[in-house]
């Protein structure tokens, strides 16, 4: 595993280190990479029939994040920034997923207790295959709940 040093001084590719951590998409859940891009922003989205998997990094903000989407029609459809009851929500970020499935989880404590940028990504790759295997298999029982708790939180 590369260190963060080597990430912090450029020398290593994190577009490729996250192919890497989440490769086994591919292999255990028959995704394609539909979308790699960036440098110091990256984006990939991985997608299979019923499911997207967006992976983002934001240099700026130094921070990591994991989407999980149901397709519409094969098709990732993102959500708007502004929300209202009744705003179709296709995908939610994995630490408000893991919050549901893990007691007491905190992606701000699970970020703290890391060190740097790569051991974020390592621990999404770890969690979302341990603890997402419903969603990325297609199984979205747990999205009604996730809306309303993403509404709640981004209308009041």
């Amino acid at each position: 595993m590369k260190s963060n040093n080597e990430f912090k001084k450029g020398k290593v590719n994190l577009l490729d280190v996250c192919l890497d951590k989440f490769s086994y998409l591919e292999r255990e859940y028959s995704f394609k990479v539909a979308k790699k891009k960036g440098v110091d922003n990256i984006e990939i989205v991985y997608q299979n029939g019923t499911t997207g998997v967006q992976i983002l990094f934001d240099r700026r903000e130094n921070q990591i994040y994991v989407m999980i989407y149901q397709l519409e029609n094969g098709k990732l459809i993102e959500n708007p920034i502004f929300l209202s009851y009744d705003t179709r929500v296709y995908g939610y970020d994995l630490d408000d997923i893991l919050s549901q499935r893990i007691p007491g989880y905190s992606g701000t404590k699970m970020r703290s207790d890391c060190n740097g940028v790569l051991c974020v990504l390592e621990n999404y790759a770890k969690m979302l295959r341990l603890h997402a295997a419903d969603l990325l298999l297609g199984d979205f029982q747990l999205f009604p709940r996730l809306e309303k708790i993403v509404k709640n939180r981004k209308l009041y």
